[in-house]
């Protein structure tokens, strides 16, 4: 049970105390008392990238996708008539975290099987207003154009995977995809272990919208295929809730071939083939590969910061004192050593070193309670982070470890164990702490996934120079995160 304490914590950058259960090294009474929420931070909660649904109201759905400040969203539902019918909207982060547009509905483009066919102008039937309580739970604010009258639907994830939310075993980006010759047709794929859920967005024969779903598997990590289906009668926009029916008859087998993480050829029922490719709808978001090893660059000189949280009295107060020291090599490549205290005293808590490599973060060896009569050593044997990370799409990775542990100045016999962990970008983008503001960090949520850790994990956002400098741990056990960020710098990276 130690080491699967130890190890479900390693990836934090060595933060056993944050994580609570087993472990010997934590904080004194009176530091983690001071764990709170923090309320002075200006990071919103951002929405994980899929597919949402209201799970009372069955039969609609709503295609997510956030790439920086905006968010593409698509809803499949119905007219009041019964036929389907979709709407698209680009939103925009407002001041308060959350994201507002324009309802838009497109009709006269092309249909499933027929040439090209650009839509015609879009109607406004709406205005909506996303929300998002946590990254898996929201709200929308619809209000009608027509009538004023609001409608708030409640939102969550919607799990397509058994067990749910199993990271993809696909070798491709989930999101929008489109042909950009062909613009008005879209397809939206999220993949769940090896399953996949399909929206695809065109047209009928007489031009009105319409919508196909298909439940597809992976052949293989580059290949999916399902059949559409359709549906109809189910509910509308401001309509209350009417469950939908099955349209009778096959429309045929659709498939996509991925030649890259984000192109592919579509085969259509009739066994035409159309290039797609991943729809960029906001250029001016951050480059993923540009900008994600630059959080976790290696400085020449030793980094000294605290963290801490808000107190009762509204402060922020330090509870740990981190060091951030290089051992070898610099820029986008080298080791270094991450040592945690507790406030107010001189030896280390945890001791770990990690290296920096071009394609990923490597925790080499990690040593808990060095002053304690307790002492855990951990050793990376193989397997690191990888960097090749996409937005809000799970990566999992294989970590094998050997453990070492003494009491009492006593060694107990070394274990071995096969750790299944996952990487998750949520996020690249500015951050203000109570006593900085980054102009670039990343925001990665790092899990174990075997050994089962109870549904705990943990939200960090790395800085360039400085390692992790806020800090989010969810368990199953608490609605709240506890939260950690820096309040003050001792020593700053050149």
């Amino acid at each position: 049970m130690r080491l699967r304490f130890v190890s479900a914590c390693l990836i934090a950058i060595t933060m056993l105390v944050g994580c609570g259960g087993e472990g010997d090294a934590k904080a004194p009474p009176e530091a983690a008392s001071q764990i709170a929420i923090s309320s002075q931070s200006s990071v919103a909660v951002e929405p994980e990238n899929g597919w949402w649904w209201n799970p009372a109201e069955g039969g609609r759905g709503f295609a997510i996708e956030r790439q920086g400040n905006q968010i593409f969203l698509a809803a499949f539902l119905y007219e009041t008539n019964g036929l389907a019918t979709w709407y698209t909207s680009t939103l925009n982060r407002q001041a308060d975290g959350s994201y507002a547009g324009a309802m838009l509905r497109y009709s006269g483009g092309q249909t499933l099987l027929g040439p090209y066919k650009s839509p015609a102008g879009a109607t406004t039937p709406a205005n909506i207003t996303l929300t998002f309580n946590t990254s898996s739970k929201g709200a929308l604010l619809v209000t009608s154009a027509d009538s004023g009258l609001n409608r708030n639907i409640t939102l969550e994830r919607f799990p397509i995977s058994t067990p749910a939310f199993t990271g993809s075993n696909g070798n491709f980006e989930s999101g929008w995809w489109w042909n950009e010759a062909e613009g008005g047709r879209g397809y939206f794929i999220e993949v769940q272990g090896a399953t996949a859920f399909i929206g695809s967005f065109m047209y009928d024969g007489s031009g009105q919208p319409v919508w196909y779903v298909s439940t597809a598997s992976l052949q293989n990590a580059q290949t999916l295929s399902g059949s559409l289906l359709q549906y109809a009668n189910g509910q509308s926009l401001m309509g209350d809730f009417k469950a939908a029916a099955p349209i009778a008859g096959s429309i045929g087998t659709m498939g996509f071939s991925f030649t890259t993480r984000n192109t592919a050829n579509l085969l259509l029922p009739n066994g035409a083939n159309v290039p797609l490719k991943r729809f960029n709808f906001n250029p001016t978001s951050p480059t993923v590969e540009a900008s994600l090893s630059n959080c976790f660059k290696v400085n020449s000189n030793v980094v000294k910061y605290h963290l801490g949280a808000a107190g009762p009295d509204g402060k922020a107060h330090p509870t740990h004192r981190l060091e951030n020291i290089p051992l070898s090599g610099f820029g986008q490549t080298g080791a270094y050593r991450i040592n945690m205290y507790a406030a107010g005293t001189s030896d280390p808590m945890t001791t770990g070193d990690q290296e920096l490599m071009l394609n990923g973060l490597k925790p080499l060896v990690m040593i808990s309670g060095t002053a304690a009569s307790l002492q855990t050593t951990v050793t990376t044997t193989a397997g690191h982070m990888p960097f090749d990370l996409s937005l809000n799409q799970e990566r999992t990775y294989t970590l094998q470890q050997r453990a070492k542990t003494t009491v009492g100045g006593q060694a107990l016999p070394e274990s071995t164990t096969t750790q299944i962990m996952s990487a998750t970008l949520l996020g690249i983008g500015p951050l203000q702490t109570f006593a900085k503001h980054f102009p670039l960090t990343c925001k990665i949520k790092e899990r174990v996934i075997s050994p089962d850790t109870g549904g705990t994990y943990n939200i960090l956002w790395y800085a360039q120079g400085y390692g992790v400098v806020r800090w989010e741990i969810y368990t199953a056990q608490a609605d709240d995160a506890m939260s950690l960020e820096l309040v003050s710098v001792e020593a700053a990276p050149n």
